[in-house]
């Protein structure tokens, strides 16, 4: 009956045959075959009947419900696929991924913790294309999302404005100079927005817009790029240094550059390359990002770099990170104890601050993630929790590592009470430090019974024991933290039983 067609399902209900094709579905009822559903660019794959009669069929835009002449549409909250190449967390912890390139990109994705919220050129007028490839985060929680050929979008609030080559002096590719694809956009500390073009064909790599909304553009070398070249991974230093990476053949390297606040003064420019005649472990560079105490951490094709003061580009160092030394690094990120997140093709290694130490390697055999490669990497700095994007799919894992309050506000310490003891495996959370805390165990009689130093964030486990590793005896214990000069003080009680 339907020769040269692939039949995908079928069923009988109330004595008709319902035959499920590629984009169609029909009802046999023994003498009339009738197409009684069909849907263009859209794949079904099975279909069933509930026990009200009513016909659903998965399909590749969600579950298709018919209820007589009635069609709806049934699709989970939740991003359209399951490409995370590049992620943030904004400052209110909502999650921002772009979504790929070459006609693969299905938009942005927003995620605040519950729901997912897709933003595409279907129902945002802002958004003519759907190519984005990349996502950035500014200091003032501004989102730039970057398009692979569209120029790229400005977030804010929710409000998107969009820039390309009208109007910007953007130049996009050879031979398509309307088509911009831009890698990344930071903002500075005078709120300049700095936009780095992948492929310029002008090679007027790095722009500039003010905020009295002026532009310029510039381009490097010495002599000056003799050919197009491909820039990517964008950051700005505390100095207001622009720090980049050029990909192709001599022009291969690092790069720095610093206006110093007069673009239209180029005498005063500062700007340099650096390659492995200066102490780089391979040219290929994949990730950069700046850590909490402002040194640059470089993942490269064959490990780590770190230049340790940025206004001296002469200080750079090989030697740290050396339990990675091999790895090729994928993607990098800062947690708020300062810790580094590094991405590789074999799983995600936790660093120590200074890199001297592996804290943890989580792959796809210990932990959630669906497959090695890791592609992005960021860290909801409010509530600790680090996401990972893959080609295959968002992990996330919950950590200590949560911004610092401040000041001391109110300390907290839960479970109240804690139990200790043969098989207890639960230790106590104290919440509510500033930086650097330092931590007292003190018992209801005013005798110190344990003392450490907080893990550097606004929370900290104490496993109920004292200075011998004993688990306490039950009754009411004092906490008290401080600072290191012990200026600010913060106390709270935790009762304690011993099973």
């Amino acid at each position: 009956m339907y020769e040269g067609f692939n039949i995908q399902d079928f069923q009988v209900q109330n004595s008709s045959l319902y035959s499920l094709l590629s984009t169609t579905i029909h009802k046999y009822s023994g003498t009339e075959d009738n197409i009684i559903f069909s849907q263009a660019n859209t794949t079904f794959n099975s279909l069933t009947f509930d026990d009200n009669n009513e016909l659903f069929i998965s399909s590749s835009k969600g579950v298709i419900k018919i209820t007589g002449t009635d069609t709806t549409i049934i699709v989970p909250n939740s991003p359209t696929s399951n490409s995370f190449p590049s992620i943030v967390v904004d400052k209110n912890s909502n999650l921002w991924s772009a979504t790929g390139k070459n006609g693969n990109g299905k938009g942005i994705f927003k995620f605040d913790g519950m729901n997912w919220t897709i933003y595409n050129k279907s129902n945002t007028e802002e958004i003519k294309k759907d190519d984005f490839h990349r996502v950035d985060i500014s200091p003032d929680n501004t989102v730039f999302a970057s398009n692979w050929g569209n120029g790229f979008t400005e977030i804010q609030d929710d409000n998107f404005k969009s820039f390309d080559t009208t109007g910007t002096g953007m130049i996009g590719i050879p031979g398509v100079p309307s088509f911009l694809v831009i890698y990344d956009v930071q903002k500075d500390s005078k709120k300049n927005i700095w936009v780095l073009n992948f492929w310029s064909a002008n090679r007027k790599v790095l722009s500039e817009l003010t905020p009295e909304g002026k532009w310029y553009h510039y381009e490097f070398g010495s002599p000056l790029f003799p050919q197009v070249v491909n820039a990517q991974y964008l950051v700005i230093d505390q100095f207001n240094t622009k720090w980049f990476v050029v990909t192709d053949g001599a022009e291969k390297g690092l790069y720095y550059f610093n206006e110093n606040d007069t673009p239209e003064n180029l005498a005063d420019d500062i700007w340099g390359k650096i390659t492995t005649r200066n102490g780089l472990k391979n040219d290929v560079i994949n990730a950069l990002a700046l850590d909490n105490r402002g040194e640059l951490v470089i993942g490269t094709k064959l490990g780590v770099n770190v230049i340790q003061n940025p206004s001296d580009p002469n200080s750079i160092r090989g030697d740290l990170y050396f339990a990675i030394r091999q790895q090729s690094i994928t993607s990098l990120a800062v947690d708020p104890l300062n810790r580094k997140w590094v991405g590789t093709s074999a799983g995600v290694f936790l660093m120590s601050s200074d890199g001297s130490n592996l804290i943890q390697n989580y792959t796809e055999s210990n932990s959630p993630l669906p497959v090695n490669t890791i592609r992005s990497i960021a860290v909801d700095s409010r509530k600790g929790i680090v996401y990972f994007g893959t080609e295959f799919g968002l992990t996330s894992l919950t950590t200590i590592a949560i911004q610092p309050e401040k000041t001391f506000s109110k300390l907290f310490i839960y479970p109240n009470p804690l139990i200790v003891g043969k098989g207890s495996s639960n230790d106590a959370t104290i919440d509510g430090l500033i930086q650097n805390s330092q931590i007292k165990i003190l018992s209801i009689s005013g005798k110190l019974v344990n003392e450490f130093p907080a893990f550097g964030g606004r929370i900290t486990p104490w496993d109920g024991k004292d200075f011998n590793g004993n688990f306490v005896p039950s009754g009411i214990y004092i906490i008290i933290a401080f600072d290191e000069e012990a200026n600010n003080v913060a106390t709270t009680k935790v009762a304690v039983i011993r099973k």
